[in-house]
């Protein structure tokens, strides 16, 4: 036994095992009311052997009612229940879903974009830098020559002797 909501309808559905035959009602406290299984308006019965099955239909519902109580009478007495709302919970977390799975996302971008800036500022930092320790300053002097390497405009004569 229990109720479900669909779009504009609640649908609660009561089952009792009962000999003798028993009475069905289905109570909603928030709203005074009690409808009997003989308003066929509201609610449709079927008996099977000492099964008796009763669904109370709600039409033009934009919620479920926050309670809905079958109550079975037979001449023994009367057993209630509360009927709980099957589908209340997964419309919960149909609506909290999404919502969940966006802020998920968006901070997950929040964390990649972070990360990759850190490490951009970290390696410019850890770059390496130009100081006289890690390379010694070159200088270039025009009077520097390297003994027996002929300079750019000079030219060197070769005589027959070398050619043999």
């Amino acid at each position: 036994s229990h109720c479900a909501a669909a779009r504009d309808t609640v649908q609660c559905l009561c089952v009792v095992k009962s000999n003798p035959e028993p009475s069905v009602a289905f109570e909603l406290p928030s709203r005074n009311v009690t409808v009997n299984e003989t308003e066929r308006e509201f609610v449709y019965s079927e008996r099977s052997g000492l099964l008796l099955t009763s669904i109370l239909t709600l039409r033009g519902q934009a919620q479920a009612p926050p309670r809905v109580i079958c109550t079975s009478r037979n001449l023994y007495g009367t057993q209630s229940l509360e009927l709980p709302f099957q589908g209340a919970h997964r419309l919960m977390w149909a609506k909290i879903g999404p919502v969940g799975a966006v802020v998920a996302f968006a901070i997950l971008i929040a964390i990649v974009c972070y990360i990759t800036q850190t490490r951009r500022k970290k390696n410019v930092t850890e770059s390496p830098s130009f100081s006289a320790g890690d390379n010694p300053h070159v200088l270039y002097s025009p009077e520097f020559r390297i003994s027996g390497a002929p300079d750019k405009y000079e030219s060197r004569e070769v005589s027959t002797r070398d050619c043999h």
